[in-house]
């Protein structure tokens, strides 16, 4: 039953998504919308984000930072370094790609992506990391951002996870679309994760990190503290963390309003 509603829910975001972009972009007939997963096996393979940026069509990277990696697992420790040294690495990795396609006036446009990195930690519980999230311009504020969202948390389900990670720049101007998505998804901001640029602390830089957790005694509860004064608990007050950094939307970067995520204390 739970697999059929998990169905239905899919099929009217679809339905959902495929009504934004006709209306945004004119069409007179509802798009075709095809959600693909499939899995990557090499990284420079078609699909894969080394093919993809020398076709210089990835949004929001610094110029020929993926032709750095040889390889996913060195990209994976370049993101989550905290996670790469937690990860068994006797157990076998794999990447997944979730693509959205969407068919219009006869021709079919990849239109979003979402690169997943699917490892096993030495306690033994398997993990989904994401390693990069887009949405092609042209389909922005369609709902494509909350269509692969649903699909990656069908897929790390499928996998049996016992959660996702994902982190986001504070600097982004775009971080209040690519971070609320995910809180809206019952994602979690956390307390003390490591990230790569964070030599001399935990949390404390330029990164939010998020988890969903698919089981509730696995959350980690935390404070949210705004450079304001405001201060949330995470995720009991889910829903005033989102209006609040909707009312900070006018700031240059609204992510830089986060101040800090601490551990909850009674």
């Amino acid at each position: 039953m739970r697999h059929i509603c998990r169905e239905l829910k899919m099929d009217q975001i679809v339905i959902g998504c495929a009504r934004k972009i006709q209306e945004k972009l004119g069409l007179k007939h509802l798009p075709e919308i095809s959600v693909i997963t499939k899995l990557l096996t090499e990284y420079d393979e078609e699909d894969s984000l080394h093919r993809l940026e020398m076709l210089g069509q990835l949004i929001g990277i610094p110029d020929g930072y993926y032709g750095r990696f040889e390889s996913y697992l060195e990209l994976f420790r370049e993101e989550y370094i905290q996670l790469f040294y937690e990860m068994n690495h006797e157990k076998p990795y794999h990447i997944r790609l979730v693509k959205v396609d969407v068919s219009c006036d006869g021709s079919v446009i990849s239109a979003a992506y979402d690169w997943l990195f699917f490892g096993k930690l030495r306690s033994g519980k398997s993990f989904c990391a994401v390693l990069f999230f887009m949405v092609n311009q042209r389909f922005e504020r369609c709902g494509l951002s909350h269509l692969l969202k649903s699909a990656e948390i069908a897929l790390a389900q499928s996998q049996h996870c016992a959660f996702i990670q994902t982190y986001h720049d504070k600097d982004n101007p775009d971080f209040n679309a690519t971070l609320i998505p995910n809180l809206q998804e019952g994602f979690v901001l956390c307390p003390g994760i490591r990230h790569k640029e964070e030599l001399d602390g935990w949390n404390e830089g330029e990164f939010v990190h998020l988890r969903k957790y698919f089981s509730a005694t696995n959350i980690i509860k935390s404070y949210v503290f705004f450079t304001d004064g405001a201060v949330c608990e995470s995720p009991a007050q889910q829903q005033e963390i989102i209006r609040h950094l909707r009312s900070l939307a006018n700031l240059k970067f609204p992510g830089e309003s986060i101040a800090n995520v601490a551990y909850y204390k009674k």
